[in-house]
């Protein structure tokens, strides 16, 4: 997870929203040990944006609280629910404050909490593992479905109408059949160690799920820690990584996936190639793309994409930005789509492999597809003891990136606003 640890009157950088919505409180007794943590929106307005901080031993004891579980925190003009959560080695909290201005600082008393709902629920299901936000089903995470790749599928709305393109993994008339290998979501490259782990076919490679490191759920979020091995067509390890998703619904009912990822060679350097067929990729519901596919039911264009430095539809393609925006109608209301390029990523702001008819996939590795530099000047090497970590956030969203302040979230997401624990 990557977040540095916390100690007493310590300033720390991280990232922020608002209470979940039906959350049940039992009040904590006043003689329970607390914390005090001052919040500053040091150079963002921060709204409709998760705050995660990370926990010392020291500020765990104090606060009394065993993990996981969750806390309270209150100020004089916001009291809201907090969730404390371990992934490996790290502890952390995360909670979803009240809107904070630029410039402004809110003081916390964070105490244990008796007794919560749990608004995200993990669930096992065979390999597979389900994400419920309440009652309604969020996304799965497929490991069975595909002999190629681990994904997620579907991303839903509120009302559980698909942010996605539904095949292959359901035929829907007059939805478009082209690039059976366009799942859901993923994570994938075409060309590590000469091996196209992209495509499908015979001589594709397959990253294959091998178990759950941790899962977590709670009334702020729930999330789990998966690993996976990359095998060539031979069946030859090429490399393994360790996948973490968090999933954080928001109060106006859009939606936070966080991914994560990191890699690890397997016995001898590991080797992308500069090919524009990758890496981190969505396929969206053609609803949203600006020209669907030929072969799709949709006669004309109804969605839109745009960038952080202001490119569109097309020229979105190619091109280096810290985000980028599909949006358009779903289900009689607009939604959009955003990924998130965190700043601390290998080659930010990233290339996108982003088209026209609903391919959306952030692509480090593609400059001389992308018109960036001569053959060759996208590879990259990472040595056979080290690791590589790539970190993204997908914020699903209700109304365009206008109305949605997508600048702005992004924004909050790559300086977050400053925590103080005392």
């Amino acid at each position: 997870m990557r977040l540095s640890s916390t100690r007493q009157s310590v300033l720390i950088r991280l990232t922020l929203t608002c209470a979940i919505p039906g959350i049940l409180i039992m009040h904590a007794d006043p003689a329970d040990a607390q914390l005090t943590l001052k919040l500053r929106a040091e150079k963002h307005a921060c709204r409709n944006v998760p705050v995660l901080i990370p926990l010392s031993p020291e500020a765990l004891k104090r606060l009394g609280r065993n993990v996981p579980g969750a806390v309270r925190l209150e100020s004089g003009e916001d009291t809201t629910i907090g969730q404390i959560w371990q992934e490996g080695d790290t502890t952390a909290l995360v909670f979803l404050p009240r809107e904070l201005p630029r410039g402004a600082t809110r003081t916390y008393r964070v105490r244990p909490e008796r007794r919560t709902q749990t608004a995200v629920t993990v669930q096992r299901q065979d390999s597979d593992m389900v994400v419920m936000l309440g009652s309604r089903l969020f996304t799965r995470y497929h490991t069975q479905t595909s002999p190629f790749k681990p994904f997620l599928y579907p991303l839903l709305t509120p009302g559980g109408e698909h942010f996605t393109r539904r095949f292959p993994q359901e035929k829907v008339a007059g939805e478009s059949t082209d690039h059976v290998h366009h799942r859901g979501l993923w994570f994938t490259h075409g060309e590590v160690n000469g091996v196209d782990f992209w495509s499908e076919g015979q001589q594709a490679g397959r990253t294959v799920h091998t178990g759950y490191a941790a899962t977590f759920q709670g009334p702020v979020m729930g999330g789990f820690v998966a690993l996976t091995e990359w095998r060539a067509p031979d069946n030859t390890l090429v490399a393994t990584d360790r996948r973490t998703v968090r999933v954080i619904p928001l109060p106006n009912g859009d939606r936070i996936l966080d991914f994560e990822i990191t890699m690890r060679p397997a016995g001898k350097e590991l080797h992308f190639g500069d090919t524009k067929e990758g890496t981190f990729g969505i396929r969206v519901a053609e609803s949203l793309a600006p020209k669907p596919d030929r072969t799709a039911g949709i006669q004309s264009p109804t969605g839109r994409m745009i960038n952080s430095e202001g490119a569109k539809d097309g020229a979105v393609w190619g091109k280096k930005a810290a985000w980028v925006d599909y949006s358009g109608p779903i289900g009689g209301e607009i939604y959009g789509i955003a990924i998130f390029d965190h700043p601390t990523n290998f080659r930010f702001p990233t290339t996108w492999h982003a088209r026209e008819y609903g391919l959306f996939a952030a692509n480090p590795f593609g400059l001389h597809d992308f018109n960036q530099g001569a053959k060759g000047a996208g590879d990259y090497r990472v040595a056979s003891d080290a690791t590589f970590t790539l970190r993204y956030r997908v914020l699903l969203h209700r109304g365009t990136p206008e109305t949605a302040d997508v600048a702005t979230r992004f924004a909050v997401y790559a300086e977050p606003p400053v925590v103080e624990i005392q």
